[in-house]
């Protein structure tokens, strides 16, 4: 059987299809349990009728545990309700659950969807099937819900009165602005109408352990990127606004790995990065009408890789056409997850050690119709009702937000997380809000991704994705490399060796284990493309810790 090169940056300049926010609304137990992986051909776009070549069963066990029928073990995560992603023989699959257009779903059959290879990028294409399941459609009633057209929001004034008087932690205001939009713009705005799903129960939540209260005990009472106490420079950039496009998790997605590229370089390296090449590129997403952060600070940012804003500048329309320059810089993603390691055990003591560890990362929370007039203060949702409709317009969204700091009000003593959001710097306090800690209020508490930049640093020179690359890698390792292991290099190195050797260094070095990670190198190959993926170190030659 033989497997072709692919460049997924080809990929994505040829064509956008999309895979969430779908209708489904499945859950863990949905997943849980055996699957058979039907493998075609690589195809731009995977064909329902695949000419199936080979099947894979894997087995997924809780909490995150994968096992195919070799006895390779490996690691699951369901993504949200949408789907899951295994990780398992130095495979990536990604199964998004069966879907229609009309609103009908599967949760025990997948999409065609991509399978490749994580060391060298062998693509595929796949179907996937639970065993011994039903493979009955259901209806999402929820998935795009009645549409009120061009019919504009009117504000309620006694609304907003009646969240005032109802609490005190946080103030109510009317922005006048939101007349001007119509409720199909302001459900966009807050997530997007494909995002009107029910949050599915985390059956496997994680408690925090006696050793994670540990490690976290002596961190600080309040931490913010975009005042870091220690004086340094914010890695937090400026406030944009999305508009009325439901591009949230890719402003969250953008504006985290902004950030994280700012503090892993020190500062030599400031992109502002395009998500409208997200909204108009993603495979992983739905354009304006909402994605979710894995699949796009995680997958795409590791697949596709993410453009400068001049590249591709924000229009906040979904264009259907993906318009990206192969010439344009690509900044890539890796080792991305959910806070905790899986979907269902983030908590708030790992999102603290996480963000202030390796900085601000993407959230995602839901959006209640009190949210849209918040001013300041330390939010919740307050249950109160609108009078003036006697049904709920907004329903429930899920907004992707960037989660930059934490504290402790001073007067009340409520603790909270600091949130920068993509509604403009008029919004809140100054484009930022302020959500109640430590309740998983809204479920802020659930949906938090890590992940690391894949930048190439040697000195203030920063080498992106080019063909050369191989040479200054080369020129590295013979130089620095045996000072460092005392390891013999030979001067010239291939591409697959030189994985192989940076592979095992992880190992038998256990560089990945420090809080500087030695990511290694993944070089992409096919004909006209080796794209980076990470190594980093000091002019020194010395590993960062």
């Amino acid at each position: 059987m033989s497997w072709m090169f692919h460049c997924p940056l080809i990929i994505v300049a040829c064509l956008r299809f999309t895979s969430a926010d779908t209708p489904a609304n499945c859950t863990y137990e949905d997943a849980h349990g055996r699957w058979m992986f039907h493998i075609g051909d690589y195809k731009s776009k995977c064909p329902e009728n695949l000419n199936s070549k080979q099947s894979v069963v894997i087995s997924l066990l809780y909490p995150d545990i994968a096992i195919d029928a070799s006895g390779n073990r490996g690691h699951w995560t369901l993504i949200y309700n949408q789907g899951f992603e295994v990780t398992i023989n130095h495979r990536k699959w990604l199964v998004i659950f069966a879907y229609k257009p009309t609103g009908e779903f599967n949760c025990h059959k997948s999409m065609p969807m991509w399978t490749h290879d994580t060391l060298i990028r062998q693509w595929k294409c796949f179907v996937a099937e639970k065993i011994g399941a039903n493979d009955k459609f259901q209806t999402n009633k929820l998935f795009g819900s009645k549409s009120f057209g061009r019919n504009l929001y009117h504000i309620n004034p006694s609304f907003v009165d009646k969240i005032n008087k109802h609490q005190k932690s946080w103030r109510a205001e009317i922005y006048p602005e939101l007349s001007k939009y119509t409720i199909d713009e302001l459900r966009n705005r807050a997530g997007g109408v494909k995002s009107m799903v029910t949050r599915p129960s985390v059956l496997n939540r994680k408690t925090p352990s006696k050793e994670l209260i540990s490690l976290t005990k002596n961190l600080p009472l309040e931490f913010d990127w975009t005042s870091p106490p220690d004086g340094s420079r914010s890695p937090v950039t400026p406030i944009r606004n999305q508009g009325v496009c439901g591009s949230c998790y890719a402003f969250a997605s953008a504006a985290a790995l902004e950030a994280r590229i700012r503090l892993v370089s020190n500062f030599s390296e400031q992109p502002i990065l395009s998500p409208q090449a997200v909204v108009d590129c993603s495979p992983y997403s739905e354009g304006c009408n909402g994605g979710f952060p894995f699949l796009i600070a995680g997958k795409y940012g590791e697949d596709f890789g993410f453009v400068s804003e001049r590249c591709d500048p924000y229009t906040g329309k979904d264009t259907k056409k993906c318009n990206v320059s192969k010439n344009c810089t690509r900044y890539y993603t890796t080792d991305y997850s959910y806070i905790g390691g899986y979907y269902g055990a983030t908590n708030e003591k790992l999102m603290q050690l996480e963000l202030v560890s390796n900085g601000p990362f993407p959230i995602g929370f839901e959006v209640y119709d009190d949210f849209q007039f918040y001013r300041e203060g330390i939010y919740h949702h307050t249950t109160v009702q609108n009078d003036q409709y006697n049904f709920n317009p907004f329903e429930l969204t899920n907004h992707a937000v960037l989660l930059v700091g934490y504290g402790v009000d001073k007067l009340s003593g409520e603790p909270y997380w600091k949130v920068k959001n993509s509604w403009g710097a008029e919004w809140g306090e100054q484009g930022y809000f302020r959500i109640r800690r430590g309740t998983d209020e809204c479920g802020v508490e659930s949906l938090g991704v890590r992940f690391d930049p894949a930048v190439l640093l040697y000195g203030a020179e920063t080498w992106r994705t080019t063909t050369t690359i191989i040479k200054k890698v080369q020129v590295f390792i013979n130089s620095s490399l045996p000072k460092i292991f005392n390891t013999h290099w030979p001067d010239t190195i291939s591409n697959s060796v030189l994985w192989e050797r940076t592979n095992q260094l992880l190992i038998e070095e256990e560089i990945s284990k420090g809080r500087w990670k030695w990511i290694g190198h993944t070089l992409r190959k096919s004909s006209n493309c080796i794209m980076r993926q990470a190594l980093t170190w000091n002019p020194e030659g010395k590993r960062r810790r």
